[in-house]
């Protein structure tokens, strides 16, 4: 690690450093943008506040999650909407899988990326975490200490017998009273109707975790039973495993926040829009445990565009914020200057429906039992004007297919194979095109106390930053 780096470490002994965290799991290559983001969020957050608060001082931290056991989320990532995977059939949690069987994949990484100067640095970063590092934490934690131990980004693997052990307490609780689900509960029927929870709590928060397993753990009469295995405990029998074996015992989603605060001196959680929803579930929990409940602040989002696709943009005559409408829409304001009779459509169908209204009126005075027949002949007058609607517009499309197809390029930018560019494309796509520059670029730009989407040029860096609402 870097000195500063080690000075961060250092000063989380000092009662006035506190933690601004982050938070994500061991996506293979680091998986899409946004994980790159979230953590510049927390680095840039990190240092405005060093600077506004000097008689304090604040540390950007990664938070890994290494004991999640959802492999088949992070077992592959998307470079040129090519889906790279890493298929191995090990099991339990993820950070402990042993990195013996991911050669395959990198050699298929090799072999895209070819002989570019631009992305030696991060294939040799690459090779060198996967091929040299036992298993997908020690791999993960080498990669992203790599990319910013110059920020000081202190990174932890809380999957640590010297860690768990502060937990037990909360553990045992969990156990015997189910709190959690309790809290949460509690929690939910405060929020305003229509709000829909982003987790669900069970009725105990917590998984058992041994060598390839990590299941749920469930009440069984007065003991317990691991879910899918034959390991059973009877009620101080499982007392007396937390307490000779605290790692054994792993928080879900929502007892994982408890955890995190518990053992840090945090300040601030960053992440995603669902993320910081379900953290608003937990604050009756963390009252309960008497944890300080932390600031949530959504990361910064950005959206890649290159000089090229603005200038598509504009020559689409659809500005950057018509760019987010559904396509039908874009191409409807786009081909809506060579299409006058398409306007023209519309103001039929409005005086076709004036006039049947009328005529319904009339013939309800006259025989009220004509009315149904005369709203099915409307119902099919419309929907074959409709029919014609969606014949005039591929009429329209063909005639100005450079256009459209101008239209689709762009989009594909935007959302790559359907996905929002930071939730599909990795961050190795962007290194190929801005070299290891990009993350400055990134860090540059990020504001980690506004909200807005912010559309980066780094092509043409005289191109201001851009906000999705402007």
């Amino acid at each position: 690690s870097s000195v500063r780096v080690e000075s961060n470490i250092e000063s989380l002994k000092d009662l006035n450093t506190y933690t601004i965290i982050t938070g994500h799991q061991l996506n293979l290559f680091t998986g899409p943008l946004y994980f790159i983001y979230k953590i510049i969020s927390a680095i840039k957050a990190a240092e405005e506040l060093n600077q506004k608060y000097s008689e304090f001082h604040f540390v950007p931290v990664y938070w890994m999650a290494t004991e999640d056991a959802d492999f088949e989320e992070i077992n592959h990532t998307f470079i040129h909407n090519q889906k790279l995977i890493w298929d191995s059939k090990q099991t339990g949690m993820v950070g402990e899988f042993s990195t013996n069987d991911i050669h395959e994949v990198l050699n298929e990484l090799e072999e895209l990326l070819g002989n570019e100067i631009s992305v030696e640095v991060i294939k040799s970063l690459l090779n060198e975490a996967y091929s040299q590092k036992d298993n997908l934490a020690d791999a993960t934690l080498f990669l992203v200490n790599k990319l910013f131990e110059k920020d000081g980004l202190v990174i932890i693997d809380a999957n640590a017998v010297e860690l768990k052990s502060l937990f037990t307490d909360i553990v045992k609780d969990e156990l015997f009273n189910e709190s959690s689900r309790k809290k949460v509960n509690e929690t939910i029927s405060t929020f305003p109707s229509g709000f829909t929870a982003q987790v669900a709590p069970r009725d105990i928060n917590l998984f058992y975790a041994i060598k390839g397993v990590r299941e749920r753990i469930i009440r069984n009469g007065t003991g317990f039973e691991i879910n899918n295995t034959d390991i059973k405990f009877g009620g101080p029998e499982i007392i007396r495993e937390v307490e000779n074996h605290p790692e054994r015992f792993s928080p879900n989603v929502i007892l994982r926040p408890v955890y995190e605060e518990l053992i840090l001196p945090n300040v601030m959680y960053i992440g995603g829009g669902a993320e910081v929803a379900y953290w608003l579930e937990l604050k009756s929990t963390f009252e309960y445990h008497q944890v300080s409940y932390p600031l949530l602040q959504i990361r910064n989002s950005f959206l890649i565009l290159d000089g090229n696709s603005v200038k598509k943009v504009l020559q689409c005559c659809l500005t950057l914020e018509e760019m987010f409408l559904p396509e039908s829409e874009q191409i409807k304001k786009l081909l809506k200057g060579d299409n006058p009779f398409y306007e023209k459509l519309k103001e039929h169908k409005l005086e076709v429906d004036k006039k049947i209204k009328t005529l319904i009126q009339e013939i309800e005075e006259f025989d009220p039992a004509l009315i149904p027949s005369l709203k099915s002949t409307k119902a099919g007058f419309l929907t074959e004007l409709k029919k014609l609607d969606g014949k005039i517009m591929k009429s329209v499309k063909r005639k100005h297919e450079i256009k459209v197809n101008r239209l689709t390029a762009i989009r594909e930018v935007i959302y790559p194979d359907g996905s929002f560019q930071e939730r599909r494309v990795n961050v190795i796509q962007m290194i190929q095109k801005y070299g290891m520059n990009f993350f400055d670029i990134i860090k540059s730009n990020t504001e980690p106390f506004e909200t807005e989407m912010a559309i980066l040029y780094p092509d043409d860096m005289t191109l201001k930053r851009d906000s999705d609402k402007e």
